[in-house]
């Protein structure tokens, strides 16, 4: 039997590399973006600057391995022997290997065998590191009789760019006839290994690539990038940011993914106030359950206005360029300068070396003219929070440039019923034209209503700094939708619930039980009409429930209402949806609960927000009581 080992004589040591000091940059910038704090990031960069070597100290290929995760599962179905564990090998030794365990239900339903429930591996359960250019790896499944047997790897599998795996016998091991499972996923990093007298430390290029292009070292991340492995859909994000900061003026991009997209940088058309006319908006912090400093900020918003587009084009259901090929930026929270922009960050990529350009990957699809029409069209507009708050008042900046009507608009197919019926009544007679994410519009002149909100998505802005609205608009709004629902105030108290998703909170039964028994009507706004929505929430004196899409309808909210909501420590300063209760009137309190997930448990803060949480039943409970009816 082959030794196990993980281990490899390849590695350089610190000698070599020059300093010893690059995987703590590494490890101090990784620590900046799991956890948000600006002293990681910034003794990163201090530290990147006093070292002594250059990255072409650690860019020798006999330095660098694959670090390959793999998933699957292994087992016989139909025969009487099970599998011992599944191993990882190359050519010459095995590499890893795991003990397969975690449920895989569809495979015992698809071969009728439950003792294949608890066949699957993933996750990090086997993980194994390959020198570049070593050859291919496989593998086997071994069973309780010493057999090896190969796990046959999935077209996905073979497919990936840089896969090791191959769909041939391993050379260490004879071909059997058995089949005992599939290989049905591939991860693959790239790592540099250095040794400093014995201990192993590493470097992952892609968080240093990363790190030299926010300190301006553009050509030694470029010569990184071009080592690193092609990269998979859900990590297109920072390959695509890494290809446009690396990429020469003028020269063409080099895509971080292989498709049948089309990939290309241009420039970014900003749209500017006509008038240069603002709004300031006051925003404070939420009250909070345990008692937390409260803070205000002064936030400026454009004055709504309405610029013209002459032969755009739409791709993606938002995505607008202009007669020169330009990216139009209609919103300016989705800056591709951002780490990240929801809704966006697999289509357009940007970086802050280059703020005037954006690379855009754009896919084929099926045109259609128009000759003239208003954009109503969002990023998110799957999203009820977004659709309502964001997208649709815009319409009310088209009716000052168009009070007849007879400009059609452009809607995204996507919105919830919720949010197509709320823009339906402040669309009156207007046409409404639906847009969807695969086809190409060609607009002959299209109307382009400011955005009457700044909300960004990135974690690296206070959350106080992304909650500014322009109060006028959304106040407007307010009063169309609820003269429209016929909406009275009421003194119900409603707990409202959500469906399964992010944010979760892990002891909902001991919170739903607590809210009954204090009175509250359970409801899941989801299931409603929009002039349900709103009756139910201007109808109601008291309401709790977890942040969530739902908590839109807090604009609907009848003055002098109390709204309770539930949030892990590190949302307790998210404060859109507060200043949308205290818009309406309405006073807003956070109870706020802890996570089990840690920052060091995630590799972006962004994993952290959307961790679940519990809060206290007996706070919860005290909260309730002591809120005023």
């Amino acid at each position: 039997e082959h030794p196990d080992s993980r281990t490899w004589s390849g590695c350089m040591t610190i000698e070599e590399a020059g300093d010893p000091q690059l995987a703590k940059v590494v490890g101090h910038y990784s620590a900046y973006l799991s956890t948000g704090k600006h002293e990681c990031l910034r003794t990163a960069v201090e530290l990147l600057h006093s070292l002594k070597s250059t990255t072409d100290d650690i860019l020798h290929r006999e330095y660098l391995v694959d670090r390959i995760t793999l998933t699957g599962w292994a087992g016989l179905p139909g025969q009487a022997i099970d599998v011992r564990r599944v191993v990882a090998c190359s050519a010459e030794r095995i590499l890893g290997s795991v003990t397969p365990h975690r449920r895989r239900p569809d495979v015992a339903q698809h071969f009728e065998d439950s003792r294949l429930r608890r066949s699957g591996f993933g996750h990090t359960d086997l993980v194994v590191d390959q020198p570049l250019d070593a050859g291919p790896v496989w593998v086997l499944a071994e069973t309780y009789d010493h057999q090896y047997i190969r796990l046959r790897p999935t077209d996905s599998v073979l497919d990936h760019e840089d896969s090791p795996l191959i769909d041939e016998p391993s050379p260490l091991h004879p071909k059997s006839d058995l089949f005992a499972g599939h290989v049905d996923g591939v991860e693959i990093e790239r790592i540099a290994i250095l040794e400093d007298h014995g201990v192993t430390d590493e470097v992952d290029l892609s968080t240093l690539a990363e790190l030299l292009v926010l300190v301006g070292e553009l050509d030694a991340a470029q010569r990184i990038v071009e080592l690193l492995p092609a990269v998979r859909e859900l990590e297109v994000q920072r390959g695509g940011m890494l290809a446009i900061a690396t990429t020469p003026t003028g020269e063409p991009v080099n895509p971080p993914l292989a498709d049948d997209c089309t990939w290309k940088i241009v420039e970014i058309h900003r749209p500017i106030s006509p008038t240069g006319s603002r709004f300031v908006d006051s925003i404070w912090t939420p009250m909070t359950v345990p008692s937390r400093r409260r803070v205000r900020q002064s936030i400026p918003i454009d004055d709504p206005y309405v610029v013209a587009i002459e032969n755009a084009e739409v791709h993606r259901g938002s995505i607008i360029l202009d007669s020169s090929g330009a990216f139009v930026l209609d919103e300016r929270a989705a800056d591709p300068a951002y780490d990240f922009v929801a809704g966006r960050w697999n289509c357009v990529f940007g970086s802050p070396m280059r703020w005037g350009e954006a690379l855009l990957r754009l896919e084929k699809g099926s045109r259609r003219e128009i000759a003239e029409a208003a954009s109503l069209l969002g990023r998110c507009s799957f999203n009820y929070f977004h659709a309502l708050i964001e997208y649709v008042p815009r319409l009310l900046a088209v009716d000052r440039i168009d009070p007849d009507k007879s400009l059609p608009a452009l809607v995204n197919d996507d919105m919830p019923p919720a949010a197509t019926e709320a823009l339906e009544i402040l669309a009156g007679g207007r046409t409404l034209i639906p847009v969807t994410a695969d086809e190409i519009l060609e607009v002959g002149r299209l109307h382009i209503p400011s955005f009457h909100t700044f909300h960004p998505d990135t974690p690296a802005l206070p959350w106080l700094a992304g909650s500014g609205v322009h109060r006028p608009t959304l106040l407007e709004a307010r009063r169309r939708w609820l003269d429209a629902a016929d909406a009275v105030p009421g003194t119900r108290k409603v707990f409202l619930t959500r469906p399964e998703s992010v944010r979760g909170l892990i002891n909902d039964r001991s919170i739903v039980r607590v809210a009954r028994q204090e009175g509250f009507d359970l409801v899941d706004p989801s299931e409603l009409s929009f002039r349900e929505q709103v009756h139910l929430i201007h109808g109601s004196a008291v309401i709790s429930g977890v942040g969530g899409a739902g908590f839109a309808n807090l604009l609907f909210s009848r003055p002098g209402a109390n709204v309770i909501g539930l949030v892990s420590e590190q949302l307790a300063g998210f404060s859109i949806q507060a200043h949308l209760a205290n818009l309406a009137g309405a006073e807003f309190t956070y109870l706020v609960g802890s996570s089990p997930t840690q920052e060091t448990d995630v590799s972006h803060l962004r994993d952290h927000f959307h961790a679940d949480f519990r809060v206290s039943p007996r706070r919860f409970r005290r909260l309730l009581r002591t809120t005023r009816r």
